[in-house]
């Protein structure tokens, strides 16, 4: 009886240490323009974690001198992992991975391209992340187009 005791015992407490964390509710926003606005480009990368495992890549990527412009929202999976968090698509065209630092908050493409640092959101007032990116994104938009005509001569 000690023994299975025991057992539950270790079993209780070590479950907890080795989960690393469920993120269900939350999201994370990534997005260099809105700090760095000397690009002529914007790009917004969000994560919203649904469950334990699974979450959603909204993409965001504007190019005004280029006519290009992205919307996209992808089923993900991810794992917590004790100092990162490694996302995966699950979109049949678009297998991308991306890798979280849980200190920092920079997240990486493939393991080893920097794209942003990420910043944790609370989405009130708004249905989802991806609307509260939407916004975000047509803001961006406003304010890339504004910029480039002022500079315009005719």
């Amino acid at each position: 009886m000690k023994i299975i005791t025991s057992i539950l015992v270790l079993l209780l407490f070590t479950s907890p240490v080795l989960s690393y964390d469920n993120l269900s509710g939350k999201k994370l926003v990534c997005s260099e323009t809105l700090k760095n606005r000397d690009e002529n480009k914007s790009f917004i990368l969000g994560f919203d974690f649904i469950d334990k495992s699974k979450a959603k890549i909204i993409y965001a990527s504007f190019i005004p001198l280029d006519e290009w412009e992205s919307f996209l929202e992808l089923p993900s999976i991810y794992e917590a992992k004790l100092n990162k968090i490694v996302i995966q698509s699950q979109h049949a065209e678009y297998k991308w991975k991306y890798t979280v630092n849980r200190e920092s908050l920079d997240v990486f493409f493939e393991d080893n391209k920097h794209l942003a640092g990420c910043e944790i959101v609370d989405i009130s007032g708004f249905t989802n992340l991806y609307n509260y990116i939407s916004v975000l994104h047509e803001k961006e938009k406003i304010f890339l187009i504004k910029k480039i005509k002022s500079k315009n001569k005719i």
